[in-house]
């Protein structure tokens, strides 16, 4: 049985909670990059939160992988909505894609994904690997991941393709394609032979999009 949980959490507990309930799933050094503290530190307080019952670690790879339960999404009155168990190829992209988000805030200042729910809303039905955020300074980022061998080919289908939209937040039976609204297109790859076969693809055919090589946080 867990231990009993506090009145009120303190402010770094807090802050942890939150940003699992904005991005699912992170290791340690991802949240103590968010919560601006070092790596030691988040790792006493995700281990006094996971004593509490709030939060659960994939423990078996290394880094483990945090992520948020019900009990802890009642604390920051957020919606649990995950329903089964996630697959590793899940949690793990959930992982690089925030290590993208990291560097892309590191370079614009600012940027931040959209949630799927944001762009559900926005016409957009994105499918595997397909990210988008915008920047401090209101630029709209298309960011597409490839941590699973993507061949290059999809860099254009990508951009151009006219989305099949969710009726229940987007009236219009026709959605929109990326190209239409993103200002920015980057593909993040977590693999330096892959990244460059992109680079000569998209020189090839004159796509407006650039290549941002991420580390693979665990070997396949």
């Amino acid at each position: 049985m867990s231990a009993r949980r506090p009145a009120q959490l303190a402010s770094l507990h807090h802050e942890i909670l939150c940003q699992l309930a904005r991005v699912h799933f992170a290791t340690g050094t991802q949240l103590a990059h968010w919560c601006r503290v070092r790596p030691a530190t988040i790792s006493r307080a995700t281990a006094w939160l996971s004593n509490l019952g709030l939060v659960h670690a994939c423990v078996l790879p290394r880094p483990a992988i945090w992520t948020l339960n019900g009990a802890g999404a009642a604390c920051v009155r957020t919606a649990f909505v995950q329903r089964s168990c996630p697959s590793w190829n899940v949690m793990a992209h959930a992982c690089h894609r925030n290590t993208l988000e990291i560097a892309l805030d590191t370079q614009q200042g600012g940027f931040r994904f959209l949630s799927r729910a944001a762009l559900l809303k926005q016409g957009f039905n994105p499918a595997r690997g397909e990210h988008a955020g915008i920047d401090a300074a209101e630029i709209s980022w298309l960011v597409l991941l490839d941590d699973y061998r993507m061949a290059s080919a999809r860099i254009a289908r990508v951009w151009r393709r006219r989305h099949t939209p969710n009726r229940r937040h987007w009236p219009d039976a026709t959605g929109r394609a990326w190209c239409d609204v993103m200002q920015r297109y980057v593909i993040g790859c977590t693999d330096p032979v892959r990244a460059a076969r992109h680079r000569v693809w998209i020189a090839a055919h004159d796509m407006p999009a650039y290549v941002i090589d991420i580390p693979a946080l665990w070997s396949t």
